[in-house]
């Protein structure tokens, strides 16, 4: 796969938004963003004690953030795909109400429709880009500037570079739906799926950027033992990022006791001008008082990082 050179032209947004810009300044020069800031998922805000999506709003704004991201995952959280492209124009309308009536920014959309990225069968693939488009819609009416998608697993007895190819045809594919639509495209580095390699999923990303760029998560490396400078390639190529602590064989864990380094992070985005969210991302009740998500957040503000947005009309 050919590798799109860092300083290419990088494509931004809307059909007619093509700029020349560096991979390290790309999210704040295109939305504007000049701070690095701390946001919240909805996620850390179980659906059993929070079942609507309202209710997870507001409690995130009462733990004091300015942003969040949506969990949209089959079966899993409070949106589901398959459902989005028969929704109601009512039901869009009530969406857009508890977003804008939440006082908090949309920062992603963090997706997982019913059918993986890289099922090989074509009737399924029809089916993503139904929900794709569909999600692509949603963000668009509440001003998220990013949607970002997960890699899909690997195929019983398929080679990594068919499962490569595979996802760059398609990421490429969708790229054409969304052409007209503000919200960027990104892939999450995620753990036991086809670019939980690092290199592999540079390989990717580098080969698609600047149509589609990398969500970096840390913690699905050192879950992996994986060290984290061997990574920092990929935040060349950055458009958003989760953070919540890990440890080997972990994909969380306490704030104190995990093996994230959060001032590595922190260093390593600022250097390369990242002007986005710092989504905080723990999930299915790992931390039910908050009390991990709180002291996360105080620890990046501490590095550097501002404890909200900025103000510039994004939802």
């Amino acid at each position: 796969m050919k590798r799109a050179r860092p300083r290419d032209a990088a494509w931004i947004g809307s059909k007619n938004c093509f700029k020349r810009f560096k991979p390290k300044t790309l999210f704040s020069q295109c939305l504007g963003l000049k701070t690095m800031y701390v946001g919240c998922s909805c996620l850390v805000c179980s659906k059993r004690k929070y079942p609507t999506l309202r209710e997870a709003l507001r409690k995130i704004k009462e733990l004091g953030f300015g942003a969040f991201d949506l969990d949209a995952f089959e079966g899993w959280q409070r949106i589901n795909p398959s459902e989005l492209p028969s929704v109601s124009e009512a039901w869009v309308r009530r969406f857009v109400e508890e977003v804008q009536s939440s006082g908090l920014k949309a920062s992603s959309f963090n997706c997982s429709p019913s059918k993986e990225l890289t099922d090989p069968d074509d009737g399924a693939f029809e089916r993503y880009k139904a929900e794709f488009l569909a999600l692509l819609e949603l963000a668009e009416k509440v001003g998220c500037p990013n949607i970002t998608l997960q890699p899909g697993a690997f195929a019983e007895g398929s080679r990594p570079e068919e499962i490569l190819e595979t996802l760059s045809a398609r990421l490429l594919e969708l790229c054409e739906l969304k052409e007209g639509y503000s919200a960027s495209v990104s892939l999450e580095g995620h753990a036991n799926t086809a670019i939980e390699n690092p290199k592999l999923a540079l390989d990717l990303v580098s080969g698609l950027w600047p149509l589609v760029g990398f969500t970096y998560d840390p913690s699905h490396f050192v879950m992996k033992s994986i060290a984290l400078p061997e990574t920092e390639k990929l935040l060349d190529y950055t458009l958003h990022v989760h953070v919540r602590n890990a440890s080997f064989g972990k994909m969380q864990d306490e704030v104190a006791r995990g093996e994230v380094d959060f001032k590595w992070l922190v260093k390593a985005l600022r250097s390369r001008g990242y002007g986005g969210a710092l989504a905080i991302e723990y999930f299915d009740d790992f931390d039910s008082d908050f009390s991990n998500v709180l002291e996360l957040r105080e620890l990046l503000v501490k590095l550097g990082a501002s404890a909200l947005p900025p103000r510039i009309g994004l939802a």
